[in-house]
């Protein structure tokens, strides 16, 4: 974890022996400082090219690795692998020999060699090179599963179970613990009959899951049964489907990440073998010149009254000037201590709500956070009293809104955090009272519902059963105790008063767990579900039981980009570090002993981790009562080897009682200070010269309009930074993140991981940063485009009526119906190419695709009319395909919007005019009511009237569709369309008109016999945000026009990488849509965990709705071909347009969509809803088994997304 150069795929002695014989044994001088300096960031640029899939760019920065260190082999592998994907074998071929020349048993070297033979045609030589490989690296699973599968791959059913055992034993022998390893294990030892061997292997797969989770349960003991039972069939059958369920669990993940993706080439190198030791190291330097200095009175004078004793502080911007403010919590109420660059001066918001008794003795805690997401900093009061919100009335001063449990005396608030936990765009509150620990969800405007009792902050794990290892609902009771209709399975009372309390993603799925301190050392971990519900994690984190633990921290203080826990005690126990394993599990075994010395004798009160020499590493702040003669503030500094030193010397003489401490850059100057309290007296230090080393400020935005995705200021999001070849990751705890540089003056990159799960890079940020959060698509459904005879084109989205796992907004699941969706594509859109339609279908948002059928319809009618389908969305069932013809489109006379704006010009024409004039709301997609009216003129005597509208819909997203479903002052209210009743008022005679599904969707509505007076008037209204680019209707339309239809299925379909398309708007009302020949190749989104289709070949799952499909995801696109050599001619006078029928599943990437972190459940047509409960699964057929095992091998893990920025960085 904390090792300078990691020796992957080589044995320690191979290692040793190659560096002697290439550093010292050549005949060449070593390269110098300098030339390793060039050669690691040629590395760094390589790196980065390859992930953006520039291919060119790699090899020849690999090229040039090679020039400056050519007896490394890291250069001449990597461009190898670089030019195998180029597909110029010959070069790679002779790159990949010299790096084996250098490092002839280098597991990963021979690796890309193999693949290299392999892709020549050679696969039996290249299955040789890795048993080679396998020979030298016996500790090598990652090596070993690939050998394992190419065997499989060339051996086929010929390949002996027992030959495939031996190699899954020999990979338990240096892995016991995987879990991916001992299923494929089981599964065959139950193919082979071996009952007490498979019945023993099971066992020990249930003692990894504990606790296990339900469903998994179910079938772990079904399959038990069986084999007590020798019952190989029902064995095998439990057993395969006991595997499919365990894909989910992050325990399998974890450990099915550890085994590579043998489907795919081999990854690159991303160490040198032969670099000096100290090249990378990751340490701090030499401490700077700087100290701590007593600077209140300097600052402050007399503004503070004598007699007042504080029983808390914080620090926030209060009055919006960019500079940090203080906030004391006093017997008179809360004093905030302004900092205009003119000096300081004291501003008193008197306490509310309370009685003369409770103030005089309370204890308050302060809280800062903008909880009315308005972008002003309010503060939250907790202590003897119930915990009370004041909003920030813009002039330093605040005010009561709402007190969150009025009449509550049950005892002190001994911790109070604040994030974004259910990931719904605004802040919550999660406190500890002396009594129990609550939840407060946040609904509305600042206002908050205690919601304790359905999130899972239950006593202990030991109700673990009801739902599945990702968060899927069983049986109607969730692991949490809830269920299925929201009300608690236990009561309240049950959730303990924790004494500490620390949040953030401590497994790395992207959601806030939250880590509580109990008095008895019974510490918990609360793993986070999703959709506001939490599981007690933890047995299966671990590390977390200490008796002496009273408060906690959460950082990353080793900059691996995994949250560290550091919990301070008694001063008898003094503190303990917990490493944070790549989010598999805390290890509480290498606690620094540094420690000791900071923690000697401190009854610990506050830790505080902060940068405080800026040298890019986290240090720690601890506060407490100490014993006489020595300060109860202590600085342990970080050397960034895994290793603090205590730093007295650092501070000025201190009382030895400090009740708490907070830090921040009350100066501006680039250096953090602290305020501290001692025995209710304000303390301000200075820091004076930590500011030598570079630093950096970054401030999220979020927008507070038209958005809904993000709290304000972004807390609970994560600031990535990239400084030359030092990474660090910051949770954003505070408006403004400060980040130290060490010896760089800039950082090469930020990325920002948004608390709703969005990423944002910016590249050469300046000094103070401030980074807006982004309008744009988050999921909406794979991108069609088509060959127009000169290029690709952007059409439209495809199968946006499914929406599996997500929520509506009413907080219920969405339909989990196949989406059968039918869209048109004109003549001029899609032209032969090479004697076929050609397609392109690419996800190029946060969805994962389940693609069952493609077919394409060629509808040919005469050229005087037109054709339509009705693309709107409608709930299911969904209706089949009806094609309709419109020979005398006609213009309304009139039409408006709800501001009686003419809006004709706009609605004339599809094109990139578009009808949206109204105010946006918080929320995006659900803006103001608005309203079109049209007014069709005189139709006396028509029989059918047809209408049509063309336009877009920007989505809600399901983490908004939640906090919709929190909230009283908000309803979604879908488009009804509504007609004069002849008496001067307006009548709904369509409560539900169906909306566009998309970008360029065209709705039909029927209007026939609508009108009960005879005035031709309908107006639409809706508040979802809608935009109409054209309507028009049609009269007495022929029921049967001429028209003739041709379907073709596939003729080929190829899945493949691809990347993203440039993505612009036209208009400012215009969709998002995107140019097919800007191309991106770097990941843009967290990519789905799991088993997706392998690329190549996928014609067979595209031709029917048979629950065989292509499973895909970001960046990944399907090229499908249509042969027309059967294909008839139109008639003379006629012309062709298309219609494209597709089936399948859409699952959003959205951190409130149940399952979003994985591909697996697999969905299946005819399922009662999704995620599904274990007597409802993927359906056991032997055809979809063997269909799975063929097509779905491609294991997609979410650490080269994660590892990207620490590895390479921009890549410069």
């Amino acid at each position: 974890m904390r090792m300078v150069i990691a020796i992957t795929g080589m044995s320690m002695g191979a290692w040793i022996t190659t560096a002697a014989c290439l550093l010292a044994g050549c005949g060449e001088s070593a390269p110098s400082r300098v030339v390793w300096e060039e050669a690691l960031s040629a590395k760094h640029t390589g790196l980065a090219y390859l992930y953006r899939n520039d291919l060119e760019g790699a090899a020849g920065s690999f090229e040039s690795v090679a020039r400056l260190v050519p007896r490394e082999p890291l250069g001449h592998a990597n461009r190898a692998l670089a030019l195998l994907k180029l597909r110029d074998y010959e070069q790679a071929a002779a790159s990949v020999d010299r790096a084996v020349d250098l490092a002839p048993e280098d597991g990963e070297v021979l690796s890309i060699k193999s693949d290299i033979v392999a892709a020549r045609g050679d696969r039996e030589a290249a299955l040789g090179l890795l048993a080679h490989a396998v020979g030298h690296n016996a500790s090598d699973v990652v090596l070993r599963y690939k050998y394992l599968t190419e065997m499989r791959r060339l051996r086929g059913p010929d390949l002996q179970e027992e030959d495939a055992l031996d190699e899954l034993q020999a990979m338990l022998e240096h892995e016991p613990e995987n879990l991916a390893v001992l299923v494929e294990l089981n599964e065959i030892l139950v193919r082979l009959e071996r009952w007490r061997e498979a019945s023993a292997g099971y066992r020990r797969m249930a003692g990894l899951l504990e606790p296990v989770p339900e469903d998994i349960q179910t079938w772990l003991d079904r399959t038990l049964d069986a084999l007590d039972r020798r019952d190989g069939a029902e064995a095998e059958s439990s057993a395969g489907i006991l595997g499919n369920l365990l894909v989910v669990d992050p325990a399998y993940r974890a450990s099915r990440d550890r085994l590579g993706d043998p489907s795919q080439q081999s990854p690159p190198l991303y160490d040198f073998r032969t670099a000096p030791p100290d090249l990378a190291a990751v340490v701090a330097g030499s401490l700077v010149d700087m100290a701590f200095v007593d600077a209140g009175d300097e600052w402050m004078g007399n503004i503070l009254p004598d007699e007042e004793r504080w029983t808390d502080l914080a620090l926030a911007d209060a009055d919006g000037d960019g500079r940090l403010d203080l906030a004391l919590a006093g017997r008179q109420g809360l004093t905030v201590l302004r900092n205009p660059v003119d000096g300081w001066e004291a501003v008193l918001s008197p306490w509310s709500g309370m009685d003369d008794s409770v103030r005089e003795d309370a204890v308050f805690r302060l809280v800062p956070g903008d909880f009315a997401n308005d972008g002003d900093m309010d503060i939250l009061v907790a202590g003897t009293s119930s915990p009370q919100v004041y909003h920030n009335e813009g002039d330093g001063t605040f005010g009561l809104a709402q007190t969150l449990d009025p009449g509550d005396r049950s005892g002190l608030f001994a911790s109070v955090s604040r994030a974004d936990f259910d990931h719904d765009g605004d802040l919550d509150v999660l406190a500890s009272n002396m009594s129990a620990l609550r939840f407060y969800r946040h609904t509305e405007g600042g206002v908050f519902d205690e919601a304790t009792s359905t999130t899972g902050f239950l006593e202990s794990a030991s109700n673990v059963s009801g739902r599945a290892a990702d968060g899927v609902p069983a049986d109607g009771v969730s692991a949490d105790g809830v269920s299925a209709d929201g009300d608690s399975a236990e009561d309240v009372s049950a959730v303990r008063p924790a004494q500490s309390l620390a949040w953030g993603d401590f497994d790395l799925d992207g959601a806030a767990d939250v880590v509580a301190l109990f008095d008895d050392g019974a510490h918990r971990l609360y793993r986070n579900l999703r959709q506001g519900r939490w599981v007690d994690w933890t047995e299966r984190f671990g590390g977390i039981r200490w008796g002496g633990a009273k408060t906690v921290a959460a950082a990353d203080f080793n900059n691996d980009g995994a949250l560290d826990l550091f919990m301070a005690g008694t001063a008898a126990e003094g503190c303990r570090l917990l490493w944070n394993d790549s989010g598999r599990r805390f290890n509480g075994e290498d606690t620094p002993p540094a420690f000791g010395d900071a923690c000697d004798g401190l009854d610990a009160a506050a830790v505080r981790p902060f940068d405080f020499d800026n040298d890019g590493f986290i240090d720690l702040a601890l506060a407490g009562a100490s014993v006489p003669g020595l300060s109860g503030l202590r600085l342990a500094r970080n050397l960034g080897n895994g290793t603090f030193e205590e730093r007295a010397d650092l501070l000025p003489g201190l009382p030895s009682a400090i009740e708490d401490v907070e830090v921040g850059d009350l100066d501006d100057d680039g250096d953090l200070d602290l305020a501290v309290l001692s025995e209710g007296r304000l303390l301000v230090l200075r820091n004076d010269g930590g500011n030598a080393n570079g630093w950096l400020k970054v401030q999220l935005a979020a927008a507070l309009e038209g958005s809904g995705k993000n709290n304000f200021y972004g807390i609970g999001s994560t600031i990535e930074v990239n400084a030359g070849s030092h990474y660090q990751s910051l949770r954003v705890d505070a408006a403004v993140t400060h980040v130290g540089l060490g010896s760089r003056e800039t950082a090469d990159v930020i990325r920002v991981i948004w608390s709703n799960g969005v990423p944002q890079n910016r590249i050469d940020p300046e000094s103070r940063t401030l980074i807006v959060e982004p309008q744009r698509l988050k999921g909406s459904c794979p991108s069609l485009y088509t060959w127009n005879g000169d290029r690709f084109v952007f059409v439209t989205h495809l199968m946006t009526r499914s929406a599996i796992g997500a929520l509506t907004e009413t907080g219920a699941p969405a339909w989990p119906d196949a989406a059968n969706d039918y869209v048109k594509i004109r003549g001029d859109q899609l032209r032969m190419r090479d004697g076929k339609f050609e397609v392109r279908v690419v996800e190029e948002l946060w969805d994962a695709v389940y693609m069952d059928k493609m077919e394409l319809l060629v509808v040919d009618h005469p050229a005087e009319t037109d054709i339509f389908v009705d693309e709107k969305y409608l709930p299911p069932p969904y209706p089949d395909l009806e094609i309709h013809t419109v020979t005398d489109p006609r213009l309304p006379v009139a039409a408006r919007d709800h501001h009686g704006n003419d809006i004709l010009p706009a609605l004339a024409a599809r094109d990139s005019l578009y009808v949206g004039d109204y105010r946006l709301g918080e929320f995006q997609g659900v803006p103001e009511m608005h309203s079109i009216t049209l007014d069709l003129g005189d139709l006396k005597g028509a029989e059918r009237i047809h209408l049509y509208l063309c336009g877009w819909i920007m989505p809600i997203e399901p983490s908004s569709n939640l906090a919709l479903s929190q909230r009283g002052n908000v309803a979604v209210v879908p488009p009804y369309l509504e007609v004069p009743d002849g008496r001067g008022q307006w009548r709904t005679v369509i409560p539900y008109t169906g909306f566009p599904s998309g970008e360029h969707k065209t709705v039909f509505i029927d209007l026939t016999d609508r009108f009960p007076a005879e005035d031709y008037r309908v107006r639409l209204t809706t508040n979802l945000e809608l935009y109409w680019s054209e309507v028009f209707f049609t009269v007495d339309e022929p029921v049967r026009a001429e028209r003739r239809i041709t379907r073709l299925s596939p003729d080929t379909a190829d899945l493949h990488y691809r990347g993203y398309s440039r993505e612009y708007r036209t208009a400012p009302y215009g969709p998002f849509i995107r140019d097919y020949q800007v191309l991106s190749g770097e990941p843009q989104w967290l990519p789905f965990a799991g088993y997706r289709t392998r690329y190549g070949d996928v014609t067979p799952l595209l031709q029917a709705s048979d629950n065989r499909y292509v499973v895909y995801s970001s960046g990944e696109e399907i090229k499908v071909t249509f042969d027309t050599a059967d294909l008839p001619e139109p008639p003379s006078g006629w012309t062709r347009d298309f219609v494209l029928h597709t089936d399948g599943w859409l699952k959003e990437g959205d951190l409130n969509t149940a399952t979003a972190a994985t591909i697996e459940p697999l969905p299946f047509h005819g399922m009662a809803g999704y995620p599904y409960g274990p007597d409802s699964l993927y359906p056991d057929e032997t055809g979809l088994r063997a269909y799975r095992s063929a097509y779905n091998s491609r294991w997609v893990s979410q650490e080269n997304f994660r590892e990207a920025l620490r590895r390479h960085g921009p890549g410069r």
